[in-house]
């Protein structure tokens, strides 16, 4: 009962670590107008979705904590990998944005973006 328990446990940490290494290189959520405890939540609520999706960690009672701790660092890598995929997509649909405002004779034109906190034309910004 008490080996379920654990592994429960262990399952809604690894998924907290991955989710909240993403949450802190994605995009919307590393800028500082979002405050630090609405991240967390976040987190939490998503790790909570995700919980009754994932199959359990196999935890076995000889794991050492180094195991543990070599497992979680696979985690926090994982999700800074998923992070910055997502910031590198969305920079590249800001500078296609640029592009095509270029193009278009708004280059003159600047508009301040709050996600990336620099000045861009104005389709760079709605897009």
């Amino acid at each position: 009962m008490t080996d379920l328990l654990i592994s429960d446990f262990l399952t809604g940490i690894m998924i907290f670590i991955r989710i909240g290494a993403m949450f802190f290189f994605a995009p919307l959520y590393n800028s500082n107008s979002l405050p630090t405890l609405v991240k967390l939540a976040l987190a939490v609520i998503i790790t909570y979705i995700l919980f009754f999706n994932v199959e359990p960690y196999p935890f076995k009672e000889d794991d050492s904590v180094v195991y543990l701790f070599i497992f979680g660092m696979k985690e926090v890598l994982v999700g800074i990998t998923m992070g910055f995929t997502l910031n590198v997509v969305f920079q590249a649909i800001s500078f296609a944005g640029l592009l095509v405002g270029r193009d278009m004779g708004l280059a003159m034109s600047s508009m301040f973006d709050p996600i990336s906190g620099d000045d861009g034309n104005v389709i760079a910004t709605l897009l």
